[in-house]
C-alpha cells in the first residue's frame, strides 16, 4: 500500500487504520509497514482477498481490535497461530466456517473478550484437561509435579474437614461433604432440592437453582483455602438461608394468589438466593481487604435499598391495580342491575323522541312545499332581470350623487375607528376574492372594487337607504385614515382606481420579509438562544421599538444604496419629529456628575430608535410612492379613454388605449391582447387587469414590459 509510508508520517500515532475492500491478498509485505505505527490498536481488514494471516503477528504489540470478515478464509486453523501472537488482542471480528468455530476461537485466545460484537461467554465452553501448560512453568514436569501435591494437600483437607449441615429436617442419606461438592458443584443443588422447599410450582427454574448452588460451592471453595472453620458454618447458613426465602414463597403460592403477585415474590426470592452468595462473596473479600470489603458493603447495602423500594412500589401498584379492578368490577354490575324505574324512563324518553321526530318530517314537509312556491316567484320575476340591473345601476349612480355631496360637505358619513375600517375592507377584499374566483369559473367580467363594495353592502344589508350609509361611511373613514395607515390608503386609492388590486399582495410581502429579516439579525445577535426566546424577543421589538443596527441594516438588505439612503432620511425625519412631540424641552434640575454619566449614557442608547409600527409605514410608503411612479403613465391614458370615469373600459376604449400608448403594436397585436384580457368577450376590463396585461406584455422590437417602458417617460 503505497499510502501507509506517507500516512505514517503524516500521523505516527495513529491508533485505528482502515484497509476496508483494499484488495489485499497477503498481509506479509504491509506488516513491516503496519508495525512502524506503534499505538495500533485497531486493524479493519473488512472485505479484502487474505486466505490466511502470518504465524507471526507479535510486531503488532499494542493491536487490540482486528476485522478479518468477508475474506477468503477457509480454516480457522491456519490463522490461528497468528492471532495467538497478538498479546492485547481483546476484539475479533471474524466470518465463521463451522458451529466449532467459536469453540475454537475461544479456547485459543484467552484474553479475547468481543467476538463479531458479542461479549465472550466462556461458561458456554468449560475447560478441559489439556496437553499444554502455563507459561509459568519452565517444563510439563514442573507442572505436573505442582498439581500432585495440590492433590496431596487437598486429600489432606477432606480428612480434617468435617461433612456440611444442610438442615435439621434434611435426609441424612442426601448429604454431602465438602470435598464432594468441591468435586462436584452440582451437589449443593441435590441437596436444595432434596430439602422439600424447591418445587416447579415456585417459580424457580431448576437451571437459575443449579447456577445459585454451584457458585455458592465455588465460594465455598474459596473459603476453604483461607479459613477451613468457616465451612460447616457457610452450610448452614445457606441452608437457613434457603429456608427462609423459600417459606416465604410457599406461603404466597399455598394462599392462591393471583399471579402477579406470584411473579413479583418470585423475583424477590431469586434475588434473595443471589444475594446469599454475594453476602458470602463480600466477606471473603473483606476477610482479605479490609478497605475495599467496606466499599463493597457500602455499595451492596445501596443496592439493596434499592430493590427493597422497588418491591414496595412494585406491591403498591398491584394492589392500586387490584382496587381499581374492584371498583370498575363494582361499577359493572351496578350498571348491570339497572333499576327499573330507569328502564321505564329510557322507553319513555324513547316515544318522546319519535313523536318529536315525526313533528320535525311534517315540518321539512311544509318548507319543501313553501320553498316550490318561492320558486315559481323566482321564476315569474326572472323576466324582470333586465329592469333589476338597471335598478341597481340606479343605486350606484345616486351613491355616486351621495358621495359626492358628502365631498362638498353636505353630506357627513359617520366615521368608522381604524380598527373599525380596517376590518371592514378586510371583509370586502374577501368577498371580492371569492366573487373573482366564481367569474373566472362562470365566464363572467371582474367587477372594480367600488362595484364589488356596493354589491356587497347590497347582498349584507339589502335596503338601499343603509347601502348608501354604510358606503359614504366607508368611504368617509378611509379619507380620514388615510394619511395615518398605509393599508386604507391603498383601498382607497384601489376604490379610485389609482392603484392596482395586486399591489396589496406586494405590500403584504414587504410585512413578512421585515419579520423574517428582524428575526435573522436577533438570531445572529444571540446565537445561544433558543428559538422560543427568539420569537419572543422579535414579538417584543414588533410591538416595541427597534434600534438604529436593526432597522438599517433591514432597510440595506432589502433596497439598493439609492433606495436605503432615501429610506433612511425618511426615517431620521419621523424619528425627531416624534422626539419633538413626546419630549418637549424642560428645565433640566441640577443633578451630580455620576447620574449626568447615566443619562448620557441613557440618551444614547435610546437614540434613534423607532417604533416598528412606524418603520413599516415609512417602508410601505416608500413602496407606494414608487407604484404610483410606475403607473403614473399608464393611469393618465386609460383615464383619457374612459369616458366615464367607472374603471372600466370596452373594447373600442381598450383599442385606443393601445393607441395612445404608441408602442408600435399591429392590429394582430391587438387582437391577440383582446383574446388574453377578455377571452369571453365580455367588453368589461378593468383598471386592475389593464396593469396586470401590460406589466408583463413585451413591447414589439424592443423586448421591454410595457408598464416599465411607459413609466420611464
Amino acid at each position: 500500500m503505497e499510502e501507509l509510508p506517507m500516512l505514517f508520517k503524516q500521523s505516527p500515532g495513529l491508533q485505528q487504520i482502515n484497509l476496508e475492500f483494499s484488495e489485499i491478498e497477503s498481509l506479509d509485505p504491509l506488516l513491516p509497514l503496519l508495525s512502524q505505527f506503534k499505538d495500533l490498536k485497531e486493524l479493519l481488514l473488512f472485505g479484502n482477498r487474505l486466505e490466511t494471516l502470518p504465524s507471526d503477528l507479535s510486531c503488532l504489540d499494542s493491536l487490540e481490535k482486528i476485522d478479518i470478515s468477508n475474506n477468503l478464509i477457509d480454516n480457522i486453523q491456519d490463522i490461528l497461530p497468528g492471532l495467538m501472537s497478538l498479546p492485547k488482542l481483546n476484539e475479533l471480528h471474524i466470518t465463521m466456517q463451522t458451529e466449532n468455530d467459536e469453540e475454537l476461537l475461544v479456547r485459543s485466545l484467552l484474553e479475547l473478550k468481543n467476538l463479531n460484537g458479542n461479549l465472550v461467554d466462556r461458561s458456554k465452553f468449560p475447560e478441559e484437561e489439556q496437553e499444554s501448560y502455563p507459561q509459568d512453568y519452565q517444563s510439563p514436569e514442573d507442572y505436573e509435579e505442582e498439581k500432585v501435591q495440590e492433590s496431596d494437600e487437598h486429600e489432606e483437607s477432606q480428612e480434617i474437614s468435617e461433612s456440611p449441615v444442610i438442615g435439621e429436617s434434611a435426609d441424612p442419606e442426601n448429604l454431602e461433604n465438602i470435598e464432594e461438592a468441591e468435586e462436584d458443584p452440582g451437589k449443593t443443588y441435590d441437596a436444595c432440592e432434596n430439602s422439600g422447599y424447591f418445587g416447579e410450582d415456585t417459580g424457580l427454574s431448576q437451571e437459575y437453582l443449579e447456577r445459585v448452588a454451584i457458585l455458592y460451592d465455588e465460594i465455598r471453595g474459596l473459603w476453604l483455602k483461607e479459613d477451613r472453620s468457616r465451612d460447616r458454618k457457610l452450610a448452614e447458613e445457606f441452608d437457613e438461608g434457603i429456608k427462609g426465602t423459600m417459606a416465604e414463597l410457599a406461603n404466597i403460592l399455598r394462599s392462591s394468589s393471583p399471579e402477579p403477585l406470584t411473579t413479583i415474590y418470585s423475583i424477590k426470592a431469586k434475588y434473595e438466593l443471589a444475594l446469599i452468595c454475594t453476602h458470602k462473596l463480600n466477606d471473603l473479600i473483606f476477610f482479605k481487604n479490609n478497605e475495599v470489603g467496606g466499599f463493597l458493603a457500602q455499595a451492596q447495602e445501596i443496592i439493596e435499598t434499592l430493590f427493597s423500594d422497588l418491591f414496595t412500589a412494585s406491591l403498591a401498584i398491584f394492589r392500586q391495580d387490584k382496587k381499581s379492578l374492584k371498583t370498575i368490577t363494582e361499577s359493572s354490575q351496578q350498571s348491570l342491575q339497572e333499576p327499573k324505574s330507569f328502564i321505564a324512563e329510557k322507553e319513555q324518553m324513547i316515544k318522546r323522541f319519535q313523536e318529536e321526530r315525526q313533528e320535525m318530517l311534517q315540518e321539512i314537509e311544509n318548507l319543501r312545499e313553501e320553498n316550490r312556491k318561492y320558486l315559481e316567484t323566482i321564476v315569474r320575476h326572472s323576466k324582470s332581470f333586465a329592469d333589476s340591473v338597471a335598478v341597481q345601476k340606479s343605486m350606484e349612480e345616486d351613491n355616486r350623487n351621495y358621495v359626492q355631496q358628502m365631498n362638498m360637505g353636505k353630506v357627513t358619513g359617520k366615521i368608522l375607528s381604524l380598527r373599525q375600517t380596517k376590518e371592514v375592507i378586510e371583509e370586502i377584499y374577501i368577498s371580492k376574492a371569492k366573487y373573482d374566483e366564481r367569474c373566472s369559473e362562470n365566464k363572467m367580467p371582474r367587477e372594480t372594487m367600488e362595484q364589488h363594495m356596493y354589491n356587497y353592502l347590497n347582498t349584507k344589508y339589502g335596503l338601499k337607504n343603509l347601502i348608501l350609509e354604510w358606503a359614504s361611511s366607508i368611504i368617509a373613514s378611509v379619507k380620514k385614515h388615510s394619511p395615518k395607515d398605509n393599508d386604507v390608503n391603498i383601498f382607497g386609492k384601489i376604490l379610485r382606481n389609482e392603484c392596482d388590486e395586486e399591489f396589496r399582495f406586494v405590500q403584504i410581502q414587504v410585512k413578512e420579509t421585515v419579520g423574517e429579516l428582524l428575526k435573522m439579525h436577533v438570531k445572529n445577535k444571540f446565537p445561544l438562544k433558543h428559538s422560543a426566546d427568539v420569537l419572543e424577543i422579535v414579538n417584543e421589538k414588533t410591538n416595541g421599538h427597534l434600534f438604529e443596527d436593526e432597522w438599517s441594516e433591514i432597510v440595506r438588505y432589502m433596497y439598493n444604496e439609492e433606495d436605503s439612503a432615501m429610506i433612511m432620511q425618511e426615517i431620521f425625519l419621523m424619528i425627531k419629529k416624534k422626539e419633538h412631540l413626546n419630549n418637549p424641552k424642560v428645565p433640566r434640575a441640577k443633578i451630580s456628575r455620576e447620574e449626568a454619566i447615566l443619562l448620557r449614557e441613557k440618551e444614547k442608547a435610546m437614540k434613534n430608535r423607532i417604533l416598528f409600527s412606524d418603520f413599516i409605514k415609512v417602508l410601505l410608503d416608500f413602496q407606494l410612492k414608487g407604484h404610483e411612479k410606475f403607473l403614473n403613465k399608464f393611469t393618465q391614458i386609460f383615464r383619457k379613454v374612459d369616458t366615464d370615469a367607472d374603471g372600466i373600459i370596452n373594447e373600442q376604449e381598450f383599442r385606443d388605449l393601445v393607441v395612445f400608448m404608441d408602442l408600435g403594436f399591429s392590429e394582430d397585436d391587438i387582437i391577440r391582447l383582446l383574446q388574453i384580457i377578455d377571452p369571453y368577450d365580455n367588453q368589461q376590463i378593468t383598471f386592475s387587469e389593464g396593469v396586470a396585461l401590460f406589466s408583463t406584455e413585451l413591447i414589439p422590437v424592443e423586448g421591454v414590459a410595457v408598464m416599465k417602458k411607459l413609466s420611464l417617460e
